[in-house]
């Protein structure tokens, strides 16, 4: 390969090429290395190396190099060790260090006449596939030490006299690998010289390799190289020739074998993970205890399988909140096993434990739940639905035996979500939201006079319910294309402060147009603000619809009987509950109340559910807006406030205690 491989991560090529592409070594991997042919005709080269990954993410080498020349009357001995480190950021950059040590020993005549010693470093950067292209740096002899003058640049070795001496200046190398197909590799690197190679395999077991190194002012000229390797199993067997143009061709071979100890006998079969949203990030964090784990009576593996055979042979059950994952123990003995996700930048660094303690028995394919995924603040906070790339890794428990495959999951944006159950709408909804706050305190300021008039009137939470009510003319209701209960569509939900904001923004322009919302929306925003002044909410699922409703304050419905209040409220847990069609907050509290019980007398409710319920389940809106200042209507709030409290309906409220 002409010498480039600072962009090939190779086994144990790698520790003096880049140390930064050890790390993607996946197995235990021994290496000889020499050239029987002597070097240039005159030296022996004898090499050995071993590379131990640690991790899915670090991996450690260490190598012994020589170079040794014997005569008659001259000896001289150049040995050398690297002892390094490799670790993987995430799945594109790799980094790695070199630690080495030189010892150089000249005898004549069988007596030692010279020696000296010295420590040096290199650092390592690889960039993994980006469009099939790889690259790779590497600062070699980066600093020396141990020779009594601290740390210098580049690598010293001190003499047996005392005298030190730099032997090599530190060296940028880049290096560029592309694999245009799984046939061909071709990679260059650019140092002092030019080294291009290229590499041609026919099949998995052969491959055909040439290369050549030259300077680039042409002073020097150029060496090329050609090999090939044969790889049967683990044991891969290479043939190296550099022929300089000046000086004798030299031979290189070497001796590969790869020992996977951490290899576990499992085949994963298939992953499959329903899209994941953000919003319900509470919901999935909790360990899923009713799917269970399957063993499947066929222990035959499916063929390829099209799109269409998955539900058949892999199907997700409908208690599978996430997904599931199929496995099969190809060994003849019981493994227990754990599996872990991790998603980049959107699960914590360490990953998550999806399932654990997993008892696989002998030749058996057996389906397992993912029962968890805790995300990040930064998956919580997307702006935008994208594909990620996932990687399930499922390892022995007890050992360090692991196997992983990757897929790709859908990360929707926090906006998003698939309304297959009322109290997903809980997710959105917020008691502290600092946007919603700021709305609540200026109305309680602009109208603090007022509301001592009327808390006389009314009970104080169908007070606060009417004022922020009427105070929110101005959203304007817009019909929702989707139906997400009947189809299973996913629906946008907008956050209360973003309506809210928009809302300021229309009453400043005093603009009809720039705020809508629908009924998903204005739900969420009113169950928001009433629960932000300690009014407790629910979420009424119709057909076709979403309304909410309010608690009364505590009124039990045998105290409502008593006080012969007609039958313009619903009953839960055992009390009065107000219900209200929030897209009619154009027309006034009191017909937008009287509008819901109309709803509810036409149609069955096909699902109720507190948002205390909700928050339980799913978590409540974490996302918060900037401070906010409304401009307020006062005299139209006020008017519209009058007309309502001139309503019979409210009348026949007034007898109820204010707690």
């Amino acid at each position: 390969m002409g010498g480039a491989f600072v962009a090939i991560a190779e086994g144990s090529t790698s520790i003096r090429r880049n140390p930064g592409g050890i790390a993607e070594t996946e197995a235990y991997t021994f290496e000889f290395n020499q050239s029987p042919s002597k070097l240039f005709g005159q030296l022996k080269h004898n090499h050995l190396s071993l590379v131990l990954p640690r991790t899915e993410r670090a991996a450690i080498g260490i190598d012994w190099g020589q170079i040794r020349l014997d005569d008659d009357e001259l000896s001289v001995n150049h040995n050398s060790f690297h002892f390094s480190y490799s670790y993987k950021l995430n799945n594109l950059i790799s980094v790695g260090a070199n630690l080495k040590y030189l010892s150089n020993m000249v005898s004549l005549d069988l007596q030692k006449v010279g020696s000296d010693i010295g420590w040096g470093s290199d650092l390592g950067i690889f960039l993994k596939s980006i469009n099939n292209i790889n690259l790779g740096l590497f600062v070699q002899d980066f600093i020396g030490f141990g020779t009594g003058q601290g740390i210098q640049r580049g690598t010293w070795i001190r003499h047996n006299s005392g005298i030190n001496e730099k032997v090599f200046s530190t060296a940028y190398k880049f290096g560029l690998a592309y694999r245009p197909s799984t046939q061909w590799l071709i990679a260059t690197d650019f140092t002092d010289r030019f080294h291009f190679g290229a590499e041609f395999s026919p099949n998995p077991r052969f491959m055909i390799r040439a290369g050549l190194q030259t300077d680039f002012h042409g002073e020097i000229l150029p060496t090329y190289t050609l090999g090939g390797g044969i790889r049967y199993k683990s044991t891969f067997l290479n043939l190296a020739y550099l022929i300089p143009k000046t000086l004798p061709t030299t031979a290189y071979v070497s001796l590969s074998i790869n020992f996977d100890f951490r290899k576990l006998p499992i085949q994963i079969e298939q992953v499959r993970i329903r899209d994941i949203f953000p919003t319900h990030y509470n919901f999935y964090a909790r360990p899923n205890r009713e799917a269970k784990v399957i063993i499947l009576d066929n222990p035959n593996t499916p063929p390829n399988l099209t799109n269409d055979d998955l539900n058949r042979y892999f199907p997700i059950l409908p208690q599978d909140t996430i997904g599931r994952i199929w496995l099969k123990n190809t060994s003849r003995k019981t493994i227990s096993i754990r599996i872990e996700i991790f998603v980049d930048d959107f699960v914590s660094k360490n990953g998550t434990e999806v399932a654990t303690n997993i008892q696989l028995p002998p030749m058996t394919r057996v389906s397992v739940p993912i029962r968890q995924i805790v995300l990040t603040r930064q998956a919580v906070e997307l702006t935008r639905t994208h594909p990620v790339e996932t990687r399930i890794r499922v390892s022995e428990n007890g050992g360090t035996a692991s196997k992983t495959i990757s897929t790709t999951i859908i990360l929707h944006d926090n906006k998003m979500t698939l309304l297959d159950d009322i109290s997903k709408l809980s997710s959105f909804i917020s008691s502290n939201n600092l946007v919603v706050r700021d709305f609540i305190n200026q109305i309680r300021t602009k109208f603090q006079d007022k509301i001592k008039i009327w808390k006389r009137r009314l009970p104080e939470n169908l007070l606060w319910a009417m004022l922020s009510f009427n105070s929110l003319q101005g959203i304007f209701y817009a019909t929702d294309p989707n139906i997400p209960l009947e189809s299973g569509a996913i629906d946008e939900i907008q956050h209360p402060h973003e309506m809210l904001q928009r809302f300021a923004v229309a009453k400043e322009t005093q603009s009809k147009s720039s705020t809508f919302g629908d009924c998903d929306d204005s739900t969420v925003l009113y169950c928001s603000i009433l629960e932000s002044v300690g009014i407790n909410t629910a979420l009424i699922q119709f057909p076709k619809h979403v309304m909410m409703a309010f608690n009364l304050g505590n009124v039990s419905l045998e105290q409502a009987q008593n006080l012969s209040i007609p039958n313009v409220y619903i009953a839960i847990n055992g009390q009065v509950w107000i219900p209200i069609e929030t897209t009619m907050i154009k027309d006034g509290f009191v017909p937008a109340w009287k509008t819901a019980i109309e709803q509810l007398q036409k149609e069955p409710i096909e699902e109720l559910a507190t948002v205390e319920s909700g928050w339980e389940k799913y978590g409540a809106s974490s996302i918060q807006g900037r401070t906010q200042v409304f401009s307020i209507p006062e005299n139209q709030i006020q008017r519209q406030i009058e007309i309502d409290l001139t309503n019979e309906v409210l009348h026949q409220f007034s007898q109820v205690k204010k707690d």
